[in-house]
């Protein structure tokens, strides 16, 4: 977290970590660890702190809300998600999140913008050397 007092991540062993600040000896308590089968790339906050998304090698991305000493998933895609996440963010008021594709099969990567529900609001297809794009949106920004 920006504020310096949650760390939400992950490792290549397949589980995603969450710490909290400790007024104790040790300054950080590992609260959470949680086995997702695939390993972690990409973690963002948003900045109330509030919620973590996280992106991974062999599945969609999962949104997780930060409690004082859990997490909680509050969605989890695999819709569209070709190959696994390359980046991952999260706009500052936790709104809208956005994860780049690698293309595993679908012939290039993939931008995907979900609202904070999950749902899919716009995603555009990168296809190689034809420059070719497929475009969907849906609601405002």
């Amino acid at each position: 977290a920006r504020d310096g007092n949650r760390i939400g991540g992950g490792d290549w062993a397949g589980f995603v970590q969450y710490w909290v600040r400790n007024t104790g000896s040790d300054p950080w308590e590992r609260v959470e660890s949680i086995e997702v089968g695939s390993r972690v790339y990409w973690t963002d906050m948003d900045e109330s702190v509030t919620v973590v998304i996280i992106g991974f090698q062999g599945h969609g991305p999962r949104l997780y809300e930060l409690g004082d000493s859990s997490l909680t998933l509050l969605w989890s895609a695999n819709e569209g998600v070709d190959g696994g996440q390359r980046s991952i963010a999260i706009t500052p008021n936790g709104e809208y999140i956005s994860a780049m594709t690698r293309g595993g099969g679908g012939g290039g990567g993939q931008i995907i913008v979900y609202n904070r529900e999950g749902e899919i609001v716009f995603t555009q297809r990168g296809r190689g050397d034809r420059g070719e794009r497929k475009t969907r949106g849906r609601g405002g920004w």
